[in-house]
């Protein structure tokens, strides 16, 4: 007889993955949970964790400056990984730029990095305004890197 009995969702879970994958999706959780004590807000804000491959890190940003900040401190974030989450064995960075949701969904040119196509030829004025656009800072990146450029002694 079918045991109709409303189960837990690890129950689920187990039947599909085993206890290790299981220990290592839900440490991954944990550690995204707390992305933001390790970053800080203002990073958080703009960057989440994706993945682990090989003991790197994934992380993506919605902007190239963010990813330089998150590079700079990159010893600092490595440390607090190691001492927090020394189970996830993550021994170096790598970061990926993904566009906002609401930056997507107005260029309709948006693809993945990781897939190859031929270049489109976009009117000349369309091209220099996306390049444009592309180089502008935010204003959060832009009064960082203001501050970091500025001597210490000021």
């Amino acid at each position: 007889m079918d045991d109709f009995r409303v189960k837990k969702a690890g129950e689920i879970l187990s039947r599909f993955f085993d206890e290790k994958t299981l220990r290592s999706a839900t440490q991954f959780e944990s550690f995204r949970a707390s992305w933001k004590n390790i970053v800080g807000q203002r990073l958080a804000d703009h960057s989440k964790p994706k993945s682990i491959l090989r003991r790197t890190l994934l992380i993506s940003a919605d902007h190239a400056g963010w990813i330089q900040l998150l590079q700079i401190d990159q010893e600092r974030i490595l440390q607090r990984i190691a001492k927090n989450f020394p189970e996830l064995e993550i021994t170096s960075l790598a970061f990926t730029v993904e566009e906002a949701a609401s930056e997507a969904k107005q260029s309709p040119q948006v693809q993945s990095p990781l897939v190859e196509s031929l270049p489109s030829q976009p009117e000349p004025d369309a091209a220099h305004a996306r390049k444009a656009s592309k180089a502008a800072l935010p204003a959060p990146l832009k009064e960082i890197f203001a501050r970091l450029q500025r001597p210490r002694g000021d």
